[in-house]
């Protein structure tokens, strides 16, 4: 009646050794979502921090998971705590580069282009430069509503300028669209964070600029 242990065995150990392999995938799992979400547009510092601080926290969840279950895997336990760190250190390079911002930015891209050339079409047909509506003049992926908009045509700067505002400062901060980027100097009083290619988040100073924004005083 004893003949099933061994092929029991075998079975147990065939479990436990997926142990690592579903820590380690969870781990990386949580690290990546985290890291998605929190490279929000403009700056990429609290973005790095957070997927840093999350890459310690899995590292020891997992391991610690894993002493439990399998406690004499010591080297399978080092091999997991080694992707989990180097996949966390990766995506917080790519949050610090802005390599993940960019890779957000291209999914939002369509709409805002499709944002920017209403508001130019707009514009050239009434020739008023800037508009404002209370129930939100368009919804911006990233940013949120914008309550209005301003447009500033070649003729006054170098390029186009269209920029995309709150209805307040403290509602947070807007989007422009400046492909020359040379027109920056053309900003007063301004924050300016540089997301993508033609796009910039602006904001109004309130005393000092986040990490990562530059501000362009007034002439």
């Amino acid at each position: 009646m004893e003949a099933p242990a061994p092929d029991e065995a075998p079975s147990r150990n065939g479990m436990r050794g997926l142990v690592p392999i579903a820590c380690g995938l969870m781990a990386v799992g949580i690290i990546v979502s985290i890291a998605w979400w929190s490279t929000d547009l403009g700056g990429n510092l609290g973005s790095t921090v957070t997927v840093l601080g999350v890459t310690l926290a899995a590292c020891v969840s997992a391991t610690v998971v894993m002493r439990l279950v399998c406690p004499e895997r010591e080297s399978q336990r080092r091999l997991v705590a080694t992707v989990i760190i180097g996949v966390g250190l990766l995506l917080s390079a790519g949050a610090w580069h802005g390599t993940l911002l960019a890779v957000k930015i291209r999914t939002y891209e369509p709409a805002w282009q499709a944002a920017v050339d209403r508001a130019v079409t707009a514009t050239t047909a009434t020739g008023a430069a800037c508009t404002t509506s209370t129930n939100g003049y368009v919804y911006m992926p990233g940013i949120g509503h914008a309550d209005g908009r301003c447009v500033v045509v070649p003729g006054v700067h170098n390029g186009l300028q269209v920029t995309f505002f709150p209805r307040s400062v403290a509602s947070g901060s807007g989007l422009l669209y400046m492909p020359d980027s040379s027109d920056a100097r053309m900003r007063s009083d301004e924050c300016l964070s540089h997301l993508d290619g033609p796009w910039w988040q602006v904001g109004e100073p309130n005393g000092n600029c986040p990490t990562g924004w530059t501000f362009i005083p007034g002439g």
